[in-house]
């Protein structure tokens, strides 16, 4: 479909778009081990810089290990 964002049926982001180094919000939490909430929060701080594609929010893999190791 020509001028779609490269969503499947269900308005996932295609495999190709996590597969360069981006990982969902759900991703994330569980990689980080907080909460929703505090994700959010981080991103409203600029500590995580969120791309939308369509409805999905996704974040930079590298940010998020970054944060991880810096914990």
């Amino acid at each position: 479909m020509k001028g779609k964002d490269k969503t499947d049926s269900g308005g996932e982001p295609e495999p190709d778009v996590r597969a360069k180094g981006f990982m969902k919000v759900k991703e994330a939490q569980g990689f980080l081990s907080i909460s929703e909430t505090t994700l959010y929060r981080m991103m409203t701080q600029g500590k995580l810089t969120p791309f939308k594609v369509g409805r999905c929010t996704l974040l930079s893999r590298v940010q998020v290990e970054n944060l991880a190791r810096a914990s």
